[in-house]
Formats: C-alpha cells, structure tokens, sequence
C-alpha cells in the first residue's frame, strides 16, 4: 500500500515483453445519485480530455500512440477502471500517463461543453443496437428502481445539464485511495514495478469511496416487459436472481449456465439454433455483483419464431430442474469454464484486470487454482439444486426489443 492506503499489485509473467498498468476505482453507477446518474462515466472520459502534464486529448493520445502502445478506459456499474499497455521499456511512460489522467485532470470547461455531445451520440448509438440495449433493459426490469436498474451511460437529459461543480464533486468524493487499486502485470519485476507504482501514485487523496446504496432483493415488481422497435430480430432475454461474487453456489451456477448456453455445444445452441433453426445466436450467462446477481440466456430470433424460441429455452430450463445431468455433461462444462478462464489469462492486461478487480471489490484475490478447486468439487446434484433454488419459474423475468410483439404473448410464453 501507499501511504495514503492505494493498494498496488505486481504480477510478473514470463513469455511477454508487454506490460499493462491496470488502475481501478471502486466507483460506478450504482455509487450514483439520481440527478447525477451517468457521472462516472461522463467522468472516465473527461480524464481523455486533458491532465497537468499534457494538457490536451492529442498529447495524452500522442505519448501512448508514440510508443507502440494502446489505452482505454471502462466504467461498469460498480467499478471504473483505466488501462494502458506498452512494451516494458516504457513501463514508466504508461504509468505516468494514466496517473496524471486521474490525479491531475483539467476538466476544463470547454471540453465538458464538447464531450456532452459525444456523450449523447454515444447513447444514441447503444439506443439503436438493440442487442446491446437488451441487457441494460433486463437490468432495468430485474432490479427496479435500486441503482443497478439504471443505465450506466446515464440519460441525455442529464448529461446535457450536469453542472460541472457537481462532476468534480463526484470526483472528490469518490476518487479515493482506500477504494482503489493500481495493478502492473507483464514482463517487470516486483521491486521495480512496486518502486515504479509507488513513486507515481504518491499523494492520492486519502480516504474511501462513499459506498453504494446496498441491495435487499429489492427487485422489480414487472416480469415480462417489451420495447417496441422495428428491428428486422427481436432480441430477448429470460433470466432470474442469482448469486453474489463470493456467494457459495457460485461456481455452481457458472457450471449451470456453461450446461444451458456456455458454447457451440451446450444444451441451448444445440436445441435452439442446431436442431430448430430458430436463432443464429443464444448463450446463457451469469453477472456476479458484490451484493446480488443473476442469471440469463440472450438470443435475437426471427420476429415469427421469437415465441418459439423462448419456449424452449424455459423446457431447458425445466429440465435442468427435472432430470440430474450426467456426470460427463459436467465434465464438459468444467473443462469449458476453465478452459475460457485460462484463455483469458493469456495477456497481460487480462491478468491486470482478473486481478486488481477482484482486489478492489472483493479484498481478495482468487487464482485460477482457486477457482478449479471450487469448480471441481461441484456434484451433478449440486446443479439440480442449483436450478430448483434459482431457475424457478416464479422468478423468471424476461425482456424483447423488437416490432410485433406483446406482453401477454411474451409471459404466455415463458410460463410453459
């Protein structure tokens, strides 16, 4: 830790010339107030528009691009994190540049001004991609008026009128070191890259983050609901309340997703797309927040077969209730789980970002044998539970964004 009590990670990987500095806040949109909603990702791209060092978005932009190297930023419902990777000559320049974003941003007022249109063109852009939108809109549905229902791109309305006193106020409110975590991963030593990380990031103000408002299953009272747009698809989600990050079931129901929709193999692209023809494209996920979580199989289907397709998707839901999976389908979808894991551990910024979030939201960090362990010690009886605990019909909550659709049709459907 830094004085000021930041947390700094180094994780050194051989194989690699990259590094990638990987800094993240607990902060997001369900850290926000209503007449502030889209803040903290309005934020995350003011801090492109210019910091101490380099005052403008092209020497920031510049200093990166010079060096081979790339840089982005992320804002999630309840994290913000910023990224820049390079070959590890220049881990001090990555560094540097992305600490002078966030601890010395201009926020000039101009660039506020300028930024509220890319903003809103941005959201306009979310607004006609309908299998983008699909997921925030299920959100919405799921966790009623609790700040998780809310977009975290905010609403056009506000991101026109946010004063920008009450943008820097956020900033100082929730831009705090004990609610943040710096991460170096790639082809650098610990005793540099803790030296490196220490001497850039001294003097982040101290304290913590105002928490976010804490969810108690406050959820949605609406269990279907449909948006009407002509679409030549409509895209649909079916999903219910899950599980927490650290919850016990959760290595449980991501092995009863990976079973319904985890792959070109799984339950639902066989039955759905492979043996039906009724969708192109059908998965079944799981989204773990600190306090809450759910389950969900999203697919964009035909406009004349959307009805179908979600009758089969709540009978496979039955029928991981009804019937025990073999122990072989288990295998598979283990082997799957961590397979994708490792996969995504293959680069540095992957093993940035796997550790420095499960740092800042969770206080501690698992392995991939962490993981394996918890996977390998699920039962074929463990999904069934699983599925009658957290797939119950009852629960069930789905959402379409397509033309020629209605509500009454869509709850039919599902309640098969």
């Amino acid at each position: 830790r830094t004085p000021e009590g930041l947390r700094l990670l180094v994780a050194p990987m051989h194989g690699t010339g990259a590094v990638t500095f990987f800094l993240v806040v607990r902060t997001g949109s369900r850290h926000e107030t209503p007449d502030v909603f889209g803040v903290s990702h309005f934020l995350e791209h003011l801090f492109f528009k210019g910091s101490q060092h380099r005052p403008t978005t092209r020497a920031i932009s510049e200093a990166v691009d010079g060096v081979g190297g790339e840089m982005n930023a992320f804002t999630s419902k309840e994290w913000t994190a910023f990224y820049a990777k390079a070959a590890s000559r220049h881990a001090e320049l990555i560094v540097d540049v992305i600490s002078d974003m966030v601890l010395r941003p201009l926020l000039d007022a101009n660039e506020i001004q300028r930024e509220r249109g890319v903003v809103i063109e941005e959201i306009n852009m979310y607004e006609d991609t309908p299998m983008r939108n699909i997921g925030e809109f299920f959100e919405e549905t799921l966790f009623g008026r609790h700040q998780l229902a809310h977009p975290i791109i905010g609403t056009k309305e506000i991101i026109r009128s946010i004063p920008r006193a009450e943008i820097t106020r956020y900033l100082t409110r929730q831009y705090r070191a004990e609610s943040t975590v710096a991460c170096l991963a790639g082809d650098i030593t610990p005793d540099l890259g803790m030296s490196l990380l220490q001497k850039t990031l001294a003097g982040f103000p101290r304290g913590s983050a105002s928490p976010p408002v804490a969810f108690r299953r406050s959820f949605g009272r609406s269990l279907v609901r449909v948006k009407a747009k002509k679409t030549d698809q409509v895209h649909v989600v079916i999903g219910a309340p899950a599980v927490p990050f650290l919850h016990r079931d959760r290595p449980v129901v991501d092995l009863a997703a990976a079973i319904l929709g985890g792959g070109m193999s799984s339950r639902l692209f066989l039955e759905v797309r492979e043996r039906r023809g009724l969708a192109y494209a059908v998965r079944t996920s799981p989204e773990h927040f600190v306090d809450t979580g759910y389950v969900a199989t999203q697919s964009g289907v035909d406009q004349k077969k959307a009805l179908d397709a979600c009758r089969v998707i709540v009978r496979e839901h039955a029928r991981l209730r009804e019937r025990r999976v073999s122990r072989r389908e288990l295998t598979k979808a283990r082997e799957f789980v961590k397979g994708k894991l490792l996969l995504s551990l293959e680069a540095s910024d992957e093993v940035a970002q796997f550790a420095a979030l499960q740092e800042v939201l969770l206080g501690r960090i698992l392995t991939p044998d962490d993981i394996f362990r918890l996977l390998d010690a699920v039962e074929p009886s463990d999904i069934q539970r699983v599925a009658r605990r957290y797939f119950k019909p009852q629960d069930l909550r789905s959402v379409a964004i397509g033309a020629d659709l209605r509500e009454h049709e869509l709850a039919q459907a599902i309640s098969v």
